[in-house]
């Protein structure tokens, strides 16, 4: 009988010791389509159309046409994703926000591309942006938190 108590014992501690160590993990992710670099390396200055950079592109996300028939078309692209994770300890009553710990990361990116057409159609300049950066963050209780941004390459 003493052996049945003591091996539940060991259960028990082992199934309270897997529950600390456990955590609670959080992911969004969002996203648009990539305007691929490569895809801008087929714009020719004087040589491409409109309907040719409307087949790579698809249809801009805005147009302005100006008094003498330009058409200045923008296109945009972000894409954003965040996860983060809580140790078991946060979820400790009374003490688990003071004593819990926890980490996540985010990233994001956003792109844009230009492109101004004369009043024939035909592009007359281009210009295409990329900007983002990655977050990392570690916690632990109230009082301490780190964060580390950095630019994407």
């Amino acid at each position: 009988m003493l052996k049945i108590e003591m091996l539940s014992r060991i259960v028990v501690l082992f199934a309270a010791v897997s529950c600390l160590n456990a955590c609670a993990t959080v992911a969004y992710q969002q996203s648009q389509p990539v305007i691929e670099a490569s895809d801008v390396s087929k714009i020719q200055k004087g040589v491409t159309t409109r309907p040719e950079v409307e087949a790579i592109f698809g249809r801009p996300a805005q147009t302005v046409v100006g008094d003498k028939g330009e058409r200045h078309s923008f296109y945009s692209a972000y894409q954003a994703s965040v996860s983060g994770k809580a140790h078991a300890s946060a979820y400790i009553p009374f003490v688990g926000p003071l004593v819990g710990t926890g980490e996540g990361s985010s990233t994001h990116r956003q792109q844009t591309l230009q492109v101004i057409y004369t009043a024939a159609g035909v592009v007359k300049d281009f210009e295409f942006s990329e900007t983002g950066s990655n977050s990392k963050t570690q916690v632990k209780g109230l009082t301490q938190s780190k964060t580390e941004t950095t630019p994407m390459k």
